[in-house]
């Protein structure tokens, strides 16, 4: 990581610690050459290189000093160390604003849970107007002369007020409401405690997690995915002949790694990091590449800002990249510092080391479906939209039907 002006940058990051600890251990001194246009390096038709590559290539460096991702290419041109860590390019953007969930009431329930419930109601009251319709048979059944409720006419009517009793009451129950009438029978009554005991069931639930989903934010993702990236059409930078910019230039149109090159955005545009990184996060356009260079963003504007402002897709592609520092072909530094590299890696010193060089990207790389910040969430308005909507829904609707019934009656 490059700070400070561009004539005597400040060089930091997990990389010089790794550096000082391998030189140390060879007794060498070391001295770092930056320039802000730098790339990784591309190999051209006449066999010559740009970036990085092509000041090692000809020998005008005597290795990198950060890890570069190996392509076939690359690992011809140069000889390679020890791989410092496999990684995986990824994507980064604005992390999204959280917002209240309109539908919160609905929440509380799955579909399939509301389908259930819907199922209950149905069966519960259909059990009702059985109960006393069979009943009403059943006392007209023991009359011996015929009487005006033995008419087709009363009979229908009987079927109406009757399911019209059952339903009502049923519903009236399920949303805590008084009851015009209490049921009588001791069938009936025995549907109906089961019906209660249901309804306080489902209430209490309804209740306790009706709390929970309405402080519990929206979190719209832009992308989370190679596919769902390309499908944005969103400006995507990506640093000039790095190893992700020629894999999309080389791929297929009809591929999703093919489509992000019609996006890209780096193209005619200044290739150097520092750049792409304060557009990211501007919110100008997204940031691809290693997840590895990734995380130290993170790291670095959480430890800047004290919060996140950006996010990482949880879904990489070009995986199992490795990352190498790069000597000139027949270097003899290649064989004094693979040794050191594979004792740190195998004894884990690597990823201590890079795991404390971005410990403020913790938090950053939580998932976003997971409480986004350390302070308590309080409601606002937006929360009760959706219930207002219910409310002066049901308000209008009642308005009309006595609109009509006082019309028609």
């Amino acid at each position: 990581m490059l700070t400070g002006p561009v004539e005597d940058p400040v060089v930091g990051g997990t990389m010089v610690e790794l550096l000082d600890t391998i030189f140390d251990r060879l007794g060498y001194c070391y001295e770092f050459m930056a320039r802000y246009d730098m790339v990784g390096g591309k190999r051209f038709p006449n066999g010559s290189w740009n970036g990085l590559m092509g000041l090692v290539h000809r020998n005008e460096l005597n290795m990198s000093g950060l890890g570069l991702v190996m392509s076939h290419d690359r690992f011809l041109a140069v000889d390679i160390s020890e791989y410092l860590y496999l990684d995986e390019s990824s994507a980064a953007y604005v992390r999204p604003v959280v917002g209240s969930h309109v539908d919160g009431f609905l929440r509380p329930y799955t579909f399939r849970m509301w389908m259930v419930i819907l199922a209950m109601v149905f069966v519960t009251m259909m059990s009702i107007s059985l109960i006393r319709l069979g009943y009403n048979y059943l006392i007209r059944s023991f009359k011996m002369n015929d009487s005006p409720s033995d008419t087709e006419d009363f009979q229908r009517q009987e079927l109406l007020r009757v399911t019209k009793d059952s339903a009502m009451w049923t519903v009236y129950t399920l949303l805590a409401q008084s009851t015009p009438k209490a049921l009588r029978g001791d069938s009936i009554r025995l549907v109906s405690c089961l019906w209660l005991f249901g309804c306080l069931i489902l209430a209490s639930v309804y209740r306790s997690n009706l709390k929970a989903m309405l402080i519990l934010p929206r979190v719209s993702v832009a992308f989370n995915s190679l596919e769902e990236l390309v499908e944005t059409g969103l400006p995507v930078w990506v640093a000039t002949s790095s190893v992700l910019h020629n894999a999309a230039a080389d791929s297929p149109d009809d591929t999703s790694l093919g489509k992000l090159k019609h996006v890209l955005y780096s193209v005619a545009r200044p290739s150097n990091v520092s750049w792409g990184v304060s557009d990211l996060v501007a919110g100008k356009h997204v940031y691809a590449g290693p997840k590895t260079s990734l995380v130290p963003i993170l790291h670095s504007t959480f430890s800047q800002r004290g919060h996140c402002v950006i996010y990482i897709m949880s879904e990489g592609f070009l995986k199992t990249a490795m990352l190498n520092f790069i000597f000139p072909k027949g270097s003899p530094l290649k064989r004094k510092i693979d040794p050191i590299i594979v004792r740190l890696r195998e004894a884990g010193i690597l990823d201590r080391m890079y795991r404390r060089g971005v410990h403020n990207a913790t938090e950053c790389l939580r998932p976003l479906t997971s409480r986004p910040s350390n302070d308590a969430r309080t409601l606002d308005l937006g929360d009760f939209y959706g219930v207002f909507l219910v409310f002066f829904g049901g308000m209008t609707l009642a308005a009309l039907a006595f609109v009509v019934e006082v019309s028609i009656g």
